[in-house]
């Protein structure tokens, strides 16, 4: 009897291993995707806060823009030319003046062709560009040297044009050709461009490559002639004539020295890999004293600056705008 026992005996071991190493993977297994659901639930908490982050600073954006007045190249004592601030709750906003961004509903060929160069866009893609946008964003249905119309995109496989204005800068990536241009340097574009009214250009907040495409000079002269603007002043109209080589007083016409009602707002959480655009619009209309254009989530490319080297939001409004130099030497 005893030896009849002796192979059961035998047997039970190596199940028992098993047994305990089948156990110990389904253990390593709940493991792993109790950490995976973790790691989801945090990344969804996020999100979460991030997206409440970026309603409460666009409200407080919305707010200041309806009290504080416009002047030069500020609203209020915010600067409006893209630097970034920080909200009590840690986000990174900047405010940037539509007016000095190229609209895309009033630029030419030829400044559109300069913008891209200036960015670093290849010559060998700046016609194609140019002429696929124009194409894009006009009512008829011909076909530029460069461009594509219905016909090229049914070809393409993609969705046919608006032949409407673009509504959303972003928009261009329904554009063929730009939908392969390079993300990063798309974006470069992006940052400089603006949709909507058209208005005429800032002189206090242009920045250097839209200054470059409208002024047709090359971006290290438009970036010379913004170095040398005093603190607070704005691009002598004579600096710009003398280096645009005489361009006309008409040419001149176009510049302005007052932003626009648009500011284009870019809300950065700190904990999350995105930024959030958003054009806002101030009216006079009563009781919607402002709009919001678009809102647009972008994919972060750059890193924000370092915290300590970043200014909190000024969020109260100045009592009463500076007095405004007006012809003749008087004063308002």
């Amino acid at each position: 009897m005893r030896s009849r026992l002796q192979p059961a005996r035998g047997f039970v071991l190596p199940v028992t291993v098993i047994v305990l190493a089948l156990v110990a993977v389904g253990i390593a297994l709940m493991a792993h995707h109790s950490d995976q659901l973790r790691r989801l639930v945090e990344s969804a908490q996020r999100e979460q806060q991030a997206a409440a982050e970026v309603q409460a600073a666009l409200a407080q954006a919305q707010v200041l823009a309806a009290s504080m007045y416009r002047q030069a190249g500020r609203r209020g004592t915010i600067e409006l030319d893209g630097r970034f601030y920080r909200t009590p709750r840690g986000t990174y906003i900047s405010w940037q003046d539509a007016a000095g961004l190229l609209n895309l509903g009033r630029a030419t060929e030829v400044e559109l062709a300069a913008l891209l160069r200036a960015v670093g866009v290849g010559e060998e893609r700046v016609a194609r560009l140019v002429d696929t946008l124009l194409d894009y964003a006009d009512a008829d249905g011909l076909t530029r040297l460069n461009g594509a119309e219905a016909q090229q995109y049914e070809a393409a496989g993609l969705p046919p044009p608006r032949n409407a204005a673009l509504l959303v800068p972003d928009e261009v990536q329904r554009i063929a050709a730009w939908s392969a241009l390079d993300a990063a340097l798309r974006r470069r574009v992006l940052d400089l461009v603006a949709v909507g009214p058209a208005g005429g250009i800032n002189r206090y907040t242009v920045k250097a490559p839209v200054l470059a495409a409208v002024a047709g000079i090359d971006v290290a002269a438009a970036q010379a002639l913004l170095d040398q603007r005093a603190p607070g002043q704005p691009v002598p109209l004579e600096s710009l004539q003398a280096t645009a080589g005489g361009a006309s007083l008409f040419g001149m016409g176009r510049y302005v020295a007052m932003p626009g009602p648009t500011v284009v707002l870019t809300i950065c959480p700190t904990q999350v890999v995105w930024c959030q655009r958003v054009s806002l619009t101030t009216t006079d209309a009563d009781p919607a004293p402002w709009h919001v254009d678009y809102s647009v989530r972008q994919a972060r490319t750059t890193p924000l600056p370092a915290a300590q080297s970043v200014a909190p939001l000024p969020d109260q409004p100045p009592p009463a705008p500076p007095p405004v130099m007006l012809p003749f030497g008087l004063m308002q």
